[in-house]
């Protein structure tokens, strides 16, 4: 069913095969204004394709993307992600280490990873509020490459953030990072919330842990196919995510966070083979 008018981002059919190998399979998912997703799933569900595709970096083998209403074959990428921020670990090889922060950050009003043009004194204040907002200011001078993980997805934040887009997509930005770490850029993603007008949110990752209050719906994935999708309170639950991971799983949910633990009998049959 093609995606609905007021479509943000959608996909319809999508299936993308390369080199005879199944990414993902028949994929129907539709972002609609107001809302906030997670997209959960095992590593090689394709959660980071089905970005890849809606950022224009990949094509389908088939289906329809659409992109803040249009459908590919008129969508302007390049246009689009003008208004569409992303942050992804694979920046990374595209930023110079030594390059400061704030430099970083200002980069992304022309969509580059390095600053070539100038910019003016308005630009730079707002990309410092962009940088306090997200609890970053004190690395604003600072290199790029002696920041901690953490502050380094705080910056690429930032710089997805200094063009005003709709939408930001996070491509599991608390990998690598420790417990307070992974909390404390979880308290900048809702700080977003706070700002005039607000991106909405499309988040990847394989932790329900990593689920906030801030995220609206859920879409979980594995092997390519769309699981469920929906409601965050109409689509995680044990069962859901048991089945998502191939383990028997209790989730259970306090002050609007998620956490999932391995029941005991599965635990002690684990133990017994050891």
């Amino acid at each position: 069913m093609p995606c609905a008018s007021g479509t943000i981002l959608g996909v319809n059919q999508v299936t993308v095969k390369r080199d005879n190998h199944l990414i993902l399979n028949a994929i129907d998912w539709e972002m609609q204004p107001g809302e906030n997703w997670i997209v959960l799933g095992p590593n090689g569900s394709g959660k980071t394709t089905l970005f890849k595709l809606l950022l224009g970096y990949m094509f389908p083998t088939s289906g329809m993307i659409t992109v803040l209403g249009d459908e590919s074959g008129y969508v302007n990428f390049p246009e689009t992600r003008k208004v569409i921020g992303w942050v992804s670990h694979s920046l990374e090889a595209m930023i110079h280490q030594e390059d400061p922060a704030i430099e970083i950050v200002l980069s992304g009003l022309r969509g580059g990873t390095r600053l070539w043009h100038h910019v003016n004194q308005v630009e730079r204040t707002h990309a410092l509020q962009l940088l306090q907002l997200l609890d970053a200011a004190h690395v604003a001078d600072r290199e790029y490459g002696l920041l901690s993980q953490g502050e380094r997805e705080k910056v690429l934040i930032a710089r997805a953030l200094v063009s005003a887009p709709r939408v930001l997509i996070l491509d599991e930005p608390c990998a690598g990072l420790d417990i307070a770490s992974r909390e404390r850029l979880m308290v900048s993603l809702a700080s977003i919330e706070g700002m005039e007008s607000p991106p909405q949110l499309l988040m990847s990752t394989h932790h329900v842990e990593e689920i906030s209050p801030l995220f609206t719906h859920a879409l979980l994935m594995k092997d390519g196919l769309r699981v469920s999708s929906g409601k965050i309170s109409e689509v995680i639950s044990s069962k859901s995510i048991s089945h998502l991971f191939g383990m028997p799983l209790m989730v259970k949910r306090a002050n609007g966070r998620f956490r999932a633990i391995i029941e005991s009998g599965f635990q002690e049959k684990i133990r017994d083979r050891t």
